[in-house]
Protein backbone atom coordinates (compact mmCIF):
# COMPACT_ATOMS: atom_id res chain seq x y z
CA UNK A 1 0.00 0.00 0.00
CA UNK A 2 1.14 3.54 -0.35
CA UNK A 3 1.41 4.84 2.46
CA UNK A 4 5.38 4.87 2.99
CA UNK A 5 6.48 8.49 3.23
CA UNK A 6 9.09 8.13 0.68
CA UNK A 7 6.04 6.75 -2.01
CA UNK A 8 4.06 9.32 -0.45
CA UNK A 9 6.16 12.80 -1.32
CA UNK A 10 7.62 11.21 -4.46
CA UNK A 11 4.33 11.49 -5.82
CA UNK A 12 3.28 14.43 -3.81
CA UNK A 13 6.51 16.13 -6.03
CA UNK A 14 5.63 14.69 -9.38
CA UNK A 15 3.68 16.46 -11.87
CA UNK A 16 2.54 13.12 -13.17
CA UNK A 17 0.98 10.81 -10.01
CA UNK A 18 -0.89 11.73 -7.62
CA UNK A 19 -0.62 10.15 -3.32
CA UNK A 20 -3.54 8.93 -1.12
CA UNK A 21 -3.49 7.75 2.33
CA UNK A 22 -5.63 5.43 3.73
CA UNK A 23 -7.75 5.95 6.71
CA UNK A 24 -7.70 2.23 8.47
CA UNK A 25 -8.57 1.27 12.48
CA UNK A 26 -8.18 -1.85 14.36
CA UNK A 27 -11.30 -4.47 14.17
CA UNK A 28 -11.64 -6.29 17.29
CA UNK A 29 -10.42 -6.43 20.43
CA UNK A 30 -7.56 -9.18 20.60
CA UNK A 31 -4.04 -8.32 19.77
CA UNK A 32 -4.39 -10.69 16.00
CA UNK A 33 -7.98 -8.15 15.25
CA UNK A 34 -7.70 -7.11 11.62
CA UNK A 35 -8.33 -3.94 10.31
CA UNK A 36 -11.34 -2.08 8.97
CA UNK A 37 -11.06 0.38 5.89
CA UNK A 38 -12.54 3.92 7.01
CA UNK A 39 -11.94 5.70 4.24
CA UNK A 40 -9.57 6.96 1.47
CA UNK A 41 -8.40 10.57 0.82
CA UNK A 42 -6.81 11.70 -2.58
CA UNK A 43 -4.76 14.16 -3.11
CA UNK A 44 -4.51 16.70 -6.51
CA UNK A 45 -2.63 19.70 -6.73
CA UNK A 46 -0.58 18.87 -3.23
CA UNK A 47 -3.74 18.96 -1.64
CA UNK A 48 -6.21 16.45 -0.57
CA UNK A 49 -9.30 17.25 -2.05
CA UNK A 50 -11.27 13.91 -2.09
CA UNK A 51 -12.42 11.55 0.45
CA UNK A 52 -14.14 7.95 -0.33
CA UNK A 53 -15.33 5.80 1.69
CA UNK A 54 -18.04 2.80 2.10
CA UNK A 55 -17.76 0.66 -1.44
CA UNK A 56 -16.10 3.35 -3.41
CA UNK A 57 -13.02 3.11 -0.62
CA UNK A 58 -13.15 -0.29 -1.03
CA UNK A 59 -13.10 0.03 -5.03
CA UNK A 60 -10.09 1.93 -5.37
CA UNK A 61 -8.00 -0.30 -2.87
CA UNK A 62 -9.12 -3.08 -4.77
CA UNK A 63 -7.67 -1.36 -7.82
CA UNK A 64 -4.50 -0.75 -6.15
CA UNK A 65 -4.41 -4.38 -5.12
CA UNK A 66 -4.31 -3.66 -1.16
CA UNK A 67 -8.14 -4.98 -0.99
CA UNK A 68 -8.26 -6.42 2.38
CA UNK A 69 -9.70 -3.86 4.76
CA UNK A 70 -13.54 -4.37 3.80
CA UNK A 71 -16.43 -6.31 2.19
CA UNK A 72 -18.96 -6.08 0.18
CA UNK A 73 -23.10 -7.02 1.16
CA UNK A 74 -25.37 -8.62 -0.69
CA UNK A 75 -28.81 -9.33 -0.30
CA UNK A 76 -30.83 -12.42 -2.21
CA UNK A 77 -34.33 -12.97 -0.58
CA UNK A 78 -33.72 -16.54 0.56
CA UNK A 79 -30.88 -15.53 2.83
CA UNK A 80 -30.44 -12.37 4.96
CA UNK A 81 -27.11 -11.24 3.67
CA UNK A 82 -24.62 -12.63 1.99
CA UNK A 83 -20.96 -10.65 3.18
CA UNK A 84 -18.47 -11.07 0.64
CA UNK A 85 -14.83 -10.10 2.36
CA UNK A 86 -12.03 -10.18 -0.56
CA UNK A 87 -9.15 -12.40 -0.33
CA UNK A 88 -7.24 -11.05 -2.97
CA UNK A 89 -7.03 -8.97 -6.39
CA UNK A 90 -5.36 -8.71 -9.40
CA UNK A 91 -5.77 -5.79 -11.85
CA UNK A 92 -4.58 -5.77 -15.59
CA UNK A 93 -4.14 -2.84 -17.46
CA UNK A 94 -3.97 -1.98 -21.36
CA UNK A 95 -3.87 1.54 -22.43
CA UNK A 96 -5.14 2.23 -26.13
CA UNK A 97 -3.53 5.60 -27.05
CA UNK A 98 -4.98 6.34 -30.33
CA UNK A 99 -8.64 6.19 -28.60
CA UNK A 100 -7.70 7.55 -25.01
CA UNK A 101 -9.19 4.51 -23.72
CA UNK A 102 -7.86 2.77 -20.29
CA UNK A 103 -8.90 -1.00 -19.88
CA UNK A 104 -9.09 -2.31 -16.67
CA UNK A 105 -9.37 -6.42 -15.98
CA UNK A 106 -9.41 -7.44 -12.59
CA UNK A 107 -9.63 -10.70 -11.25
CA UNK A 108 -11.50 -10.31 -7.56
CA UNK A 109 -11.32 -13.61 -5.12
CA UNK A 110 -13.77 -13.54 -2.58
CA UNK A 111 -14.79 -15.46 0.49
CA UNK A 112 -18.74 -15.51 1.60
CA UNK A 113 -20.79 -16.49 4.10
CA UNK A 114 -24.17 -15.42 5.34
CA UNK A 115 -25.61 -13.95 8.38
CA UNK A 116 -29.20 -13.89 10.22
CA UNK A 117 -32.30 -16.71 10.81
CA UNK A 118 -32.93 -17.68 7.19
CA UNK A 119 -31.03 -20.49 5.28
CA UNK A 120 -27.23 -20.63 5.79
CA UNK A 121 -25.11 -20.09 2.72
CA UNK A 122 -22.83 -23.18 3.29
CA UNK A 123 -25.70 -25.51 3.62
CA UNK A 124 -27.96 -24.43 0.45
CA UNK A 125 -25.16 -23.57 -1.98
CA UNK A 126 -25.62 -25.15 -5.52
CA UNK A 127 -24.49 -24.32 -9.04
CA UNK A 128 -26.97 -22.01 -9.65
CA UNK A 129 -26.62 -19.64 -6.72
CA UNK A 130 -22.63 -19.75 -7.36
CA UNK A 131 -23.39 -18.08 -10.44
CA UNK A 132 -25.66 -15.63 -8.89
CA UNK A 133 -23.31 -15.10 -6.56
CA UNK A 134 -20.60 -14.11 -8.26
CA UNK A 135 -22.30 -11.97 -11.19
CA UNK A 136 -23.62 -9.65 -8.51
CA UNK A 137 -20.70 -9.37 -6.80
CA UNK A 138 -18.72 -8.86 -9.94
CA UNK A 139 -21.21 -5.92 -10.82
CA UNK A 140 -20.83 -4.53 -7.83
CA UNK A 141 -16.67 -4.48 -7.79
CA UNK A 142 -16.78 -3.11 -11.36
CA UNK A 143 -19.52 -0.03 -10.16
CA UNK A 144 -17.31 0.28 -7.10
CA UNK A 145 -14.14 0.89 -8.76
CA UNK A 146 -15.52 2.40 -12.10
CA UNK A 147 -17.15 5.32 -9.10
CA UNK A 148 -13.70 5.44 -7.51
CA UNK A 149 -12.10 6.04 -10.73
CA UNK A 150 -14.38 8.76 -12.02
CA UNK A 151 -14.35 10.81 -8.43
CA UNK A 152 -10.66 10.99 -8.91
CA UNK A 153 -10.89 12.13 -12.38
CA UNK A 154 -13.10 14.66 -11.44
CA UNK A 155 -10.39 16.15 -9.37
CA UNK A 156 -7.37 15.68 -12.11
CA UNK A 157 -5.64 13.20 -9.12
CA UNK A 158 -3.78 10.87 -11.84
CA UNK A 159 -3.72 8.23 -8.43
CA UNK A 160 -3.51 5.17 -10.32
CA UNK A 161 -0.35 6.16 -12.31
CA UNK A 162 -1.44 6.32 -15.82
CA UNK A 163 0.74 8.67 -16.39
CA UNK A 164 3.78 6.48 -15.47
CA UNK A 165 2.65 3.56 -17.59
CA UNK A 166 2.40 5.85 -20.42
CA UNK A 167 5.47 6.92 -20.35
CA UNK A 168 6.79 3.44 -20.27
CA UNK A 169 5.14 2.32 -22.91
CA UNK A 170 5.29 5.18 -25.18
CA UNK A 171 8.47 7.74 -23.88
CA UNK A 172 8.37 9.78 -27.01
CA UNK A 173 4.21 10.60 -27.09
CA UNK A 174 4.12 11.38 -23.45
CA UNK A 175 7.28 13.46 -23.81
CA UNK A 176 4.91 15.65 -26.10
CA UNK A 177 1.87 15.81 -23.60
CA UNK A 178 3.54 15.62 -20.67
CA UNK A 179 3.16 19.13 -19.41
CA UNK A 180 -0.27 18.94 -19.93
CA UNK A 181 -0.99 15.78 -18.40
CA UNK A 182 -3.45 16.21 -16.49
CA UNK A 183 -6.04 17.87 -18.82
CA UNK A 184 -5.13 15.13 -21.34
CA UNK A 185 -5.61 12.66 -18.27
CA UNK A 186 -8.93 13.89 -17.84
CA UNK A 187 -9.99 13.13 -21.39
CA UNK A 188 -8.95 9.30 -21.53
CA UNK A 189 -12.46 6.74 -20.89
CA UNK A 190 -12.03 4.17 -18.29
CA UNK A 191 -13.28 0.78 -19.21
CA UNK A 192 -13.48 -2.00 -16.42
CA UNK A 193 -14.59 -5.01 -16.47
CA UNK A 194 -14.61 -6.99 -13.42
CA UNK A 195 -14.71 -11.57 -12.44
CA UNK A 196 -15.48 -12.67 -9.32
CA UNK A 197 -14.53 -16.02 -8.00
CA UNK A 198 -16.42 -17.33 -4.48
CA UNK A 199 -15.64 -19.62 -2.16
CA UNK A 200 -17.49 -20.37 0.92
CA UNK A 201 -16.01 -19.63 4.06
CA UNK A 202 -15.51 -23.25 6.25
CA UNK A 203 -16.17 -25.22 2.42
CA UNK A 204 -14.60 -26.29 -0.48
CA UNK A 205 -14.65 -23.69 -2.94
CA UNK A 206 -17.84 -23.34 -4.59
Amino acid sequence: MNSDILHFVRDLKSKISDPYVAWVEPFGESEKSSVKLMGIGVFSENKLNLFLKDDEALGFMILKGVPKFGAYNLDIPEFDKITGTIDKSNVSTKIDLKNKKNYLNLNVDIRTFSSGEKKQLDAYFDENLKEIIEEKFSQMVKESCYIAIKKCVAIKSDTFNVGRLLKKSDTNFFKSIENNWKNEFCNFEFVVSAKVKASIIGKEAL
